[in-house]
């Protein structure tokens, strides 16, 4: 009996030192990993780019004003004025059909609706090369798109 209640200590005095070591190991790599996350330098993010050497189309005084009368006489209909580069009225269409109408027409310089300009209205009108997207409100940053992106707040 006696000869097992010694090796039964000596096996724990064996194990007792390895596991010690084995914590001091996991301590040491802990700390390492830690001064190497530290070293690590943050990875900015990667935002889609616009074109930077295309110029947006500056608003003038006349536009936004047009823009903005426009856009109140809009108010509660749902509809859209299709405009042309000299600011004359192509057409008035329900937002809902706005998609389509820029999608069919060629010559449409902006499109100043009562609605929220979102990301699908964004592709279409890039397609079809319109300048100017005027709404009520925005889903989209203006970084986001080549249009010119407006709200009635940027109007004033």
């Amino acid at each position: 009996a006696l000869r097992s209640r010694i090796s039964a200590e000596q096996a724990k005095l064996e194990i007792m030192p390895k596991s010690q070591h084995q914590v001091q190991g996991r301590e040491q790599a802990d700390e390492a990993g830690r001064q190497q996350q530290q070293r690590r330098e943050p990875t900015p993010v990667l935002q889609a780019r616009v074109n930077d050497k295309r110029k947006l189309p500056r608003l003038s005084e006349e536009e936004s004003k047009t823009f903005r009368e426009m856009l109140e006489d809009l108010i509660g209909t749902r509809g859209a004025y299709l405009l042309d580069n000299k600011l004359t009225i192509l057409g008035k269409v329900p937002v809902s059909e706005l998609p389509a109408t820029l999608t069919s027409l060629s010559t449409v310089y902006a499109a100043v609706f009562d609605g929220v300009i979102e990301r699908d209205l964004v592709r279409v009108a890039e397609k079809a090369e319109v300048n100017f997207l005027v709404g009520m409100d925005s889903k989209i940053k203006p970084a986001e798109t080549r249009i010119t992106v407006m709200t009635i707040n940027d109007l004033g």
